[in-house]
């Protein structure tokens, strides 16, 4: 379904806090993912002293803390800001536009990408054209497995092999590249795009709203084309423990159970990668870790909701809590990813298949939402 788009872009950061009806919310984002514990436990120390006591994992893989109180200018306290720079994940420059994800499961047989992670955030802060990008840019590098290709990206580099891929825009074309040219292709298609939007005559963040190709300068598109699979599911691979996060919401306890000296990955789709740590799955769980795809959390998101939101209509997560307790007893409520949003705006909901759960009353009018989808989708299988 189709979510309203706003005229102005509302994406947070430090340097640009968002007023929520709970007080402001902040977003810190590291490329690719990957950082050490150390870093969660400083910005759960933030959530506790100034914000909601939480730390959130966005559809991006990105951090934020909400619940902040600003000052009389609308800005963030400076003992606040310093805090958050003190975590290491502020640039210079360039804040809102380095949402980068990339494949976060290791790999025998496929290219890590996190070295090019680097390259790609290195030489996007030298680019200050760049840096006026919509905050809703998304720069995605896959492994050639198709798990991050199925994200909303605007350019997408994906492996074929360790040293050569293809570089896509959104709506356009695809290249061949090879792996040292890809982060020039991609930074090149991102300049002609920024370029192009400041000519339009109404705002434009994604490449595919131009209503023509970028590539200019390129060598010719090939017919080839960015495979996608489904989103990696919780549980464990090889020795390695994939997290989830309930609702994207990281507890202090579940911070505080994260090996202290260890790097992680965020993915997503609301997870946490933790190297070595698919014998300690029980540990995970008791945290409040979902560690078994079965479980319905496995497959429950929602919005923020009320009371912290002002312009939805229920209690999300409260509803949400519901739906599990009641996937319990039927399984067949999670059958497939289901999101409970409090609006038409739909924040959050994933990107991949799911069922849509616009505001219902309660859990009985969720259940019937549910039902009428459901009926829906077999209608339409009926037909084909």
């Amino acid at each position: 379904m189709s979510t309203p788009r706003p005229e102005t872009d509302r994406c947070p950061g430090l340097t640009r806090p968002f007023r929520a009806s709970d007080g402001a919310i902040i977003r810190v984002r590291k490329p690719g993912g990957r950082l050490p514990v150390e870093v969660l436990r400083h910005l759960l120390t933030i959530a506790e002293r100034w914000g909601d006591g939480r730390v959130q994992v966005t559809t991006r893989a990105n951090l934020q803390v909400r619940g902040l109180a600003l000052e009389a200018d609308g800005s963030v306290p400076i003992e606040v800001a310093d805090a958050v720079r003190a975590t290491g994940l502020m640039p210079p420059s360039h804040e809102l536009v380095r949402n980068v994800l990339c494949s976060p499961l290791p790999s025998l047989t496929r290219p890590d990408l996190q070295p090019m992670v680097a390259e790609l955030d290195d030489e996007l802060l030298d680019v200050p054209l760049l840096e006026e990008l919509p905050g809703r840019f998304l720069w995605v590098l896959d492994n050639g497995s198709g798990d991050v290709a199925g994200e909303p990206w605007d350019v997408c580099y994906q492996a074929i092999d360790e040293d050569h891929g293809l570089v896509s825009v959104q709506g356009g074309g695809t290249w061949q590249a090879s792996r040292t040219d890809a982060v020039s292709t991609m930074l090149a298609l991102a300049e002609e795009f920024q370029l192009a939007r400041t000519q339009a005559t109404r705002p434009v963040w994604h490449p595919a709203e131009l209503g023509f190709d970028l590539g200019e300068g390129l060598p010719d598109a090939t017919d080839a084309r960015i495979t996608v699979t489904a989103p990696a599911t919780v549980g464990t691979y090889g020795p390695d423990l994939l997290a989830g996060v309930p609702l994207g919401l990281f507890t202090a306890e579940m911070i505080r159970a994260l090996p202290a000296l260890a790097d992680v990955t965020l993915t997503p789709w609301r997870q946490v990668l933790v190297p070595g740590a698919a014998v300690a799955a029980a540990t995970y769980a008791a945290a409040g870790f979902v560690v078994d795809p079965k479980d319905p959390w496995a497959s429950i998101s929602a919005c923020t909701g009320l009371p912290n939101c002002a312009k939805s209509a229920i209690d999300t997560v409260a509803l949400a809590e519901q739906l599990a307790e009641a996937a319990g007893t039927d399984p067949g409520i999670t059958e497939r990813p289901v999101h409970v949003s409090g609006c038409d705006r739909r924040c959050g909901e994933p990107h991949g298949d799911h069922v849509d759960l616009l505001a219902p009353a309660d859990l009985a009018e969720a259940l019937a939402q549910l039902a009428q989808q459901r009926e829906s989708e077999q209608q339409r299988e009926q037909e084909r």
